[in-house]
């Protein structure tokens, strides 16, 4: 976990830097999230959904027990460079935060407002998804 991390500070109440943030323009190619922990990880989304969780059965198991054991999914539209991909909170406890420079877009359970958002969020390079303590940094790579 990053120490003073915009999630600490989102959840301390600074939530200034808690923006809303609308998916509105065009993604690249999500081809691949990055574990930021102290041995990164790569891993390729190639399926049409990808699912992250406590369970054994998703695609992504995380090993945090402050994430659900079904907590979000990635999904792929398009194919090849006119992939796209959006990440939906599928009913976490926690919620599933995203920070796209100093916009911070949450789905799932809210906690700075307490409405619970359970729409997809299209993913673009650089965005950082955060599940409880464990953090992901979105890729995007053209081939």
């Amino acid at each position: 976990m990053i120490k003073g991390s915009w999630y600490q500070r989102l959840l301390q109440g600074q939530s200034d830097t808690a923006t809303a943030l609308g998916a509105g323009s065009m993604a690249h190619i999500a081809k691949s999230i990055k574990f930021l922990d102290s041995t990164p990880k790569a891993i390729k989304l190639l399926a049409e959904k990808t699912r992250i969780g406590r369970n054994h059965i998703n695609e992504i198991v995380l090993d945090d027990k402050g994430v659900s054991r079904f907590h979000c999914e990635i999904s792929k539209r398009g194919k090849g460079p006119f992939a796209t991909y959006y990440i939906r909170d599928t009913g976490s406890s926690t919620g599933t935060f995203i920070k796209r420079g100093k916009k911070i877009v949450i789905r799932g359970k809210n906690p700075m407002s307490g409405e619970d958002d359970f729409s997809e969020f299209q993913l673009k390079h650089g965005d950082r998804i955060r599940l409880n303590e464990t953090e992901f940094l979105v890729k995007i790579m053209m081939f």
